[in-house]
């Protein structure tokens, strides 16, 4: 069974809309993908990496690291029993790429 596909974001989103088009388009890696996935997980408060996998059009190992980079950061939990994380921060408080 196939996952639903992500909704796009909220069109104050245009500029991450138009880098993922772009490198889609290319066939690139997403330079500043990273913070795409930020943005991803901590707006839909969900995450896991095949989200981050098809919302970036990265590799699946790309799309781990960014998994573990935000764990390691402090934005999403362990995986509990289940493999599910939960998202230590909410959209309202996230302050920006800087973060």
């Amino acid at each position: 069974m196939t996952p639903p596909p992500i909704p796009p974001l909220s069109k104050d989103d245009e500029r991450i809309r138009l880098t993922r088009r772009h490198h889609k388009e290319k066939g690139t890696p997403c330079p500043d993908g990273y913070q795409l996935a930020k943005v991803l997980v901590i707006k839909k408060q969900t995450t896991n990496v095949s989200r981050i996998q098809r919302y970036l059009h990265a590799p699946y190992e790309v799309a781990h690291g960014y998994l573990m980079n935000m764990e390691a950061a402090g934005l999403v939990s362990r995986p509990n029993g289940k493999g599910k994380r939960a998202i230590l921060i909410k959209w309202a408080d996230y302050k920006g790429p800087g973060e």
